[in-house]
């Protein structure tokens, strides 16, 4: 075989190879199938912080219980790209705060939410209520969570 022949051979070997990688790399562009991709290690997570009630306060069972806190996106995303919920005691569905930011309406960085007897009760003893924070962002959304225990009385 020829020298020209074999340096063909191996271009086109070589040139194959490479665009299969770049097509089996890319398949998820054809087949609409995404993958789980892990933060990168300088990726920060958004905060949310439950000021109100403090840890161990003590609630009258049956009463409401005003929920308040503060929060804030990661760097590079939007407040108005996050919501704030809460929930008491487990029971979900998750309960959307109120954005109370001096950004306006879609500013979580102060949020508070009412719990009431129509969602939730206080029961006697130990009660967890967990505040939500969730920015959209790319290639996942970015969620934290922060809980204070309070005693029903």
């Amino acid at each position: 075989m020829s020298m020209q022949i074999k340096r063909t051979k191996t271009m086109f070997t070589i040139t194959f190879a490479a665009l299969m990688a770049v097509v089996l790399s890319n398949s998820w562009l054809l087949t609409g199938v995404s993958y789980a991709v892990p933060l990168s290690p300088t990726m920060q997570l958004p905060t949310v912080k439950i000021t109100s009630p403090h840890k161990s306060q003590q609630i009258r069972v049956g009463n409401n219980i005003l929920v308040s806190g503060v929060s804030s996106p990661p760097p590079g995303v939007s407040h108005t790209s996050c919501t704030v919920s809460v929930l008491l005691n487990d029971v979900k569905p998750y309960q959307k705060t109120v954005a109370m930011g001096h950004g306006g309406k879609g500013d979580y960085s102060i949020w508070h939410y009412n719990i009431t007897p129509k969602y939730a009760l206080i029961k006697h003893g130990q009660n967890k209520i967990t505040a939500r924070i969730s920015c959209a962002a790319s290639p996942s959304n970015l969620t934290k969570f922060n809980s204070v225990n309070v005693t029903g009385i």
